[in-house]
């Protein structure tokens, strides 16, 4: 089971956006699969966690 800190529609607000999802360490993961289901690498998860903190601090 996922539990979710939030939902953002992005129609209405910004989300986090492949600009950022592609920097670092986070440009490791593939952010646009074919298919869903497709698993965070362990390799980026920390950074990812910062990197949503942030963002979400800014701007929510």
């Amino acid at each position: 089971m996922t539990d979710f800190d939030i939902l953002l529609n992005p129609k209405k607000v910004k989300i986090l956006g492949q600009d950022i999802l592609q920097q670092g360490t986070l440009a490791n993961q593939i952010w646009t699969p074919r298919a869903s289901g497709v698993p965070i690498k362990h390799e980026v998860v920390n950074e990812l966690e910062q990197v949503w903190a942030n963002f979400f601090k800014e701007k929510y």
